[in-house]
């Protein structure tokens, strides 16, 4: 890799830093490396002890600083004769496991994550049908297409139906171009909808109704009809969650399970 903290001052990445909590500033710009993409993922930082010559700073202080970007998520430590601190590409994955750690300490509500989602697929329709671009319509009514395949193909193809239907979750959210809203939905389901599919046996009137949402949701999002388009995505989650409940599954704070009712006598 380049010397991308070369004297030159054009180019010059990092400054020393001042003493008073001077591994924060090392953090800071160290991150604002990161966040300006002058760092990119798989970067290798330079030597500690060539860290220490730029920041002027002591061998202690610059392994406090490295710690923390770590647990930040933004840089990864490896051992060895190819170690080193490297740039990671692990926010997402941060994400999920904290939001996973809150859900499994019971911080965060089933009902409060189930209302959040609501609102965020729901505003992420609304920017798929106002930002989608034509070629992206398309891609999104073929992947319509596929899905009608795996519908007529019956119950075998379910477990992909199941996959299929959080693509157009997924796609739908990158049309919208507000990469926050994908990355949020991404740890939803991966969190919270995958482990579901893996409890509740959906059947074919299942797939057959939630093929049908689809088809409204992505008419409305061609004919760039944003209200609509979020409304029927809320109305298609709220069916979801309906035809779940019914089928007996419940969320205990920590995983998924069905509850039989007991039959009256």
């Amino acid at each position: 890799m380049g010397e991308w903290f070369a004297h030159s001052p054009d180019k010059q990445v990092f400054i020393n830093v001042k003493h008073s909590h001077v591994y924060e500033n090392v953090v800071g710009q160290i991150e604002e490396g990161i966040f300006s993409d002058r760092l990119k993922p798989g970067d290798r930082l330079p030597s500690e002890r060539k860290l220490t010559e730029v920041f002027q700073t002591s061998r202690r202080t610059l392994r406090e600083a490295m710690r923390v970007l770590e647990q930040k998520g933004l840089i990864e430590i490896r051992i060895g004769s190819k170690g080193g601190a490297f740039v990671t590409d692990r926010s997402s994955d941060r994400m999920k496991e904290s939001l996973s750690l809150l859900i499994r300490k019971k911080k965060i509500r089933y009902e409060s994550l189930v209302e959040f989602r609501y609102e965020l697929e729901g505003n992420g329709a609304v920017l798929a049908a106002q930002r989608a671009l034509p070629g992206e319509v398309e891609t999104l009514k073929n992947l319509l297409t596929e899905t009608k395949r795996l519908v007529d193909a019956g119950l075998a193809t379910r477990n992909e139906f199941n996959d299929q239907e959080t693509r157009l979750h997924l796609f739908l959210s990158r049309i919208g171009k507000n990469p926050l809203y994908e990355v949020i939905l991404e740890t939803i389901h991966e969190v919270l909808v995958f482990p579901s599919f893996k409890v509740v046996k959906v059947d074919q009137e299942y797939l057959r109704r939630a093929y049908q949402d689809w088809v409204a949701i992505v008419r409305a999002v061609e004919k760039k009809q944003a209200a609509r388009a979020g409304t029927l995505m809320r109305k298609h989650l709220e069916w979801f969650s309906r035809y779940h409940r019914a089928s007996g599954e419940i969320f205990d704070g920590t995983s998924w399970r069905i509850v039989r009712k007991k039959a009256h006598r």
